[in-house]
């Protein structure tokens, strides 16, 4: 990988950590284009250890305590889910992990968890051989969630926008 492809992600991924909505929007956009350019530009095995690293700083992004790089993550995330490379299965299996941890946290604002539960219900949209798996885990969780703690407002809240992502996204394995 050459530096100036470096140079371009970490460019892309500072524009997702930035505060403005439609800077992030707008460097999702591009990191998708520049990704699918670089899918036909590299080898395969190249690009699949450059989508392994781009994964792994949207994890950072995803995982930060500030919620406008939260979202720049789960947004990165949304306009990926289809960029195709050769390991597919494990990054969707990345990415609906990167997605549980947004959920999971103990205090997540109202923007992110909708932000996540769309990009949720893409990744459901999406298809592949693991999504019924992932789809039945969102499904169980979202449905103990909501049988949970009465003053869990957040968790049912956030259960209650996942189901809505699977049930239009996925009818098929949330009507099982």
């Amino acid at each position: 990988m050459s530096r100036n492809s470096h140079d371009t992600l970490s460019r892309y991924l500072l524009d997702l950590s930035d505060r403005g909505e439609g800077v992030r929007s707008k460097a999702a956009k591009n990191l998708r284009i520049y990704l699918e350019a670089e899918a036909r530009e590299m080898s395969r095995g190249t690009f699949s250890d450059f989508m392994t690293e781009t994964t792994r700083r949207i994890y950072d992004l995803v995982s930060s305590a500030e919620t406008h790089e939260r979202i720049g993550g789960i947004m990165a995330i949304d306009e990926l889910i289809e960029v195709p490379c050769e390991d597919n299965e494990t990054k969707i299996i990345r990415f609906a992990n990167y997605l549980r941890m947004v959920f999971q946290q103990p205090v997540v604002e109202t923007p992110t968890l909708t932000y996540a539960s769309r990009a949720l219900g893409h990744l459901a949209r999406a298809g592949g051989t693991v999504t019924a798996d992932f789809v039945e885990f969102e499904l169980k969780r979202s449905m103990d969630w909501l049988q949970g703690d009465p003053r869990g407002e957040a968790k049912r809240y956030a259960a209650v926008l996942v189901l809505k992502e699977l049930a239009v996204n996925s009818p098929v394995l949330f009507a099982r």
